[in-house]
């Protein structure tokens, strides 16, 4: 039996068949690529994603029963009582007063001073590193949750947790993780 030559239909099956397999071939080389990409930025990020993870931990357990500590430390200039058992005392309601005059001054200084430093920290995350921004606003965070844990466990006077919570939130490193992603993915499609 004599083989019988391609017919067109054959022809046409056969390059759709083979330019199908290359596609699927160049498929998974751009997926593996992507993969590799993804492992190489993870391992250059898993200091950033420590510190955020931290301090997303750090919120999640402090939030819940900050206010109250705070407004129990108020409440001690007006007559004392523990907020948290007796939240409508009239010693809580006037320290309400203390903590919201208190955020009010400490939040417009914390804003104003974050401009700057959200514009200098760019400029010095240049010279020495971006991860020694990160470590320092990782350091002053740990300084915070220790300087609100001597609080409730030693008795050490809460305005030193009051004192470094304005630092923290000072240090603006935002324009320095944005700078972050731009060195670490070169993709531009791929930041999000």
């Amino acid at each position: 039996m004599v083989a019988q030559p391609p017919t067109p239909l054959h022809e046409k099956r056969l390059s759709g068949y083979l330019a199908s397999n290359v596609l699927k071939s160049n498929m998974a080389q751009q997926k593996l690529s992507d993969t590799v990409v993804v492992v190489a930025v993870v391992r250059r990020l898993w200091f950033f994603f420590v510190v955020t993870f931290l301090t997303a931990t750090m919120f999640a357990i402090m939030m819940p029963v900050f206010q109250f500590v705070v407004l129990t430390f108020f409440a001690s200039r007006h007559g004392g009582g523990d907020c948290m058992l007796t939240p409508k005392s009239e010693s809580c309601r006037l320290a309400a007063g203390d903590l919201t005059t208190y955020n009010s001054i400490v939040g417009a200084l914390t804003s104003t001073v974050s401009v700057f430093t959200a514009l200098t920290l760019g400029s010095l995350s240049d010279s020495v590193g971006r991860r020694l921004i990160f470590v320092v606003k990782g350091v002053l965070t740990t300084c915070m949750m220790y300087a609100l844990g001597l609080n409730q466990l030693a008795g050490v006077s809460l305005w030193l947790f009051l004192a470094i919570k304005p630092l923290a939130a000072m240090w603006d490193f935002n324009g320095v993780s944005m700078a972050l992603m731009a060195d670490v993915i070169p993709e531009r499609d791929m930041r999000g």
